[in-house]
């Protein structure tokens, strides 16, 4: 996509589908992307910075001017986690 032909509903307030993970790249040019919950923070997206878009997480893109980028989506299945009850120390830090 460019910023001449972007799908309008990625620059609205919008989330992945459930257990499905998106990667944003960017190939040429930069863009912002912000989380709903966090919009005092805006992440800058560029060629050397892509972005994980996390499922059911409200997001948005904002075009800051001429850019070429895709998003790319990966299925996961959470039953493949083999101990749900582990202990994963950090994990109260993840959003």
């Amino acid at each position: 996509m460019t910023e001449e032909n972007v799908f309008p509903d990625i620059l609205k307030n919008h989330m992945a589908p459930k257990n499905k993970l998106g990667y944003l790249v960017v190939r040429k040019g930069e863009l912002n992307y912000v989380w709903e919950d966090e919009e005092d923070k805006v992440y800058t997206v560029d060629s050397n910075h892509p972005l994980v878009i996390y499922p059911e997480r409200y997001h948005r893109v904002i075009l800051t001017g001429a850019v070429e980028f895709k998003v790319e989506f990966y299925r996961y299945d959470d039953e493949i986690i083999v101990d749900k009850t582990a202990l994963r120390p950090g994990e109260n830090f993840i959003k």
